[in-house]
């Protein structure tokens, strides 16, 4: 069975749902939050061993 939530809880939810909303009018969730153009140089990359290609041995 699914519990209930208390009268709190819902009001908080209620809370937090208007809140949304009016930062959606406000312009916040317009996309100035997407990935980045470029990678940023602190992002860890594992660099490649050297490993012999399998067109090396011709």
């Amino acid at each position: 069975m699914k519990k209930k939530l208390s009268s709190k809880a819902a009001l908080h939810r209620l809370k937090l749902g208007a809140d949304r909303d009016a930062q959606k009018e406000q312009g916040y969730f317009d996309g100035r939050f997407v990935q980045r153009a470029e990678p940023s140089e602190k992002l860890y990359t594992r660099k490649q061993k050297h490993k012999p290609k399998k067109n090396d041995d011709l």
